[in-house]
């Protein structure tokens, strides 16, 4: 299992609320986000089942990809 956490694009608010926060806490070094599509894509081109999970708590929006390589049984899960 692959857990990944990104930056997402929508609301459009609160990824501007992200680059604000980035910019001040990280001057010099800009945001770059892909969509949460894309980022799908490339994972499932990969060989992963993903799941897409939005994390839009409070000022700011993310979203959190689980991805599965496809194929592989419930009990080599873990060993994976």
């Amino acid at each position: 299992m692959f857990l990944f956490k990104e930056v997402d694009r929508t609301p459009r608010w609160k990824f501007y609320a992200n680059r604000l926060h980035d910019a001040i806490m990280d001057p010099g070094n800009p945001l770059c986000v892909r969509d949460r599509a894309e980022y799908e894509s490339i994972l499932q081109q990969l060989g992963f089942q993903v799941e897409v999970t939005l994390m839009h708590r409070l000022v700011y929006a993310h979203v959190l990809f689980v991805a599965r390589k496809r194929g592989l049984r419930d009990d080599n899960r873990t060993s994976q």
